[in-house]
């Protein structure tokens, strides 16, 4: 009887795990980037027909519009963090698209920032601190993605 029971549940338990697998977390093995665009239950955000730009996320939740389209976002620099091997892009954003990225950030909680470049997930990074500056940078999640990003940035000048 007991045997049976564990069994049962053992069954359970992979049938539960088979149906979450989808939900699964990626890993350094799925390939670059995979884990770039995770909320916070392991899904994924949706940027398809989005334009590029930079994106506020609040509480999982992607904004229809970008808070600043790249067309209006200066490189004003770029390289890799020796600590993280991550590549980071610097940037001005133009007069307008800073206020409202210093409104944003105001409060950062429960606050996130994602860069969309050429449909893509580039970078999405939780707001820790007001951003009081047109001036920042951000560090890229997905190596492909940033490089578009880089290269988007670019032709902008």
């Amino acid at each position: 009887m007991m045997k049976q029971l564990l069994v049962r549940l053992a069954a359970l338990v992979m049938a539960v795990a088979l149906a979450l697998g989808a939900c699964r977390k990626p890993d350094v093995a799925d390939g670059p980037g995979a884990s770039c665009g995770l909320t916070d239950d392991g899904s994924a955000f949706e940027v398809t027909g989005r334009s590029d730009g930079l994106y506020p996320v609040q509480g999982d939740r992607l904004a229809a519009a970008p808070l600043a389209g790249l067309a209006r976002v200066s490189k004003t620099g770029e390289g890799v963090d020796p600590a993280s091997g991550k590549r980071w892009i610097a940037m001005h954003l133009a007069e307008a698209e800073g206020r409202a990225l210093r409104d944003f950030t105001a409060d950062p909680t429960d606050k996130k920032l994602a860069v969309v470049a050429n449909g893509e997930l580039a970078s999405v990074h939780k707001v820790r601190q007001a951003i009081t500056s047109a001036d920042f940078q951000i560090s890229c999640c997905n190596p492909r993605a940033c490089a578009r990003w880089s290269t988007l940035l670019d032709r902008a000048r």
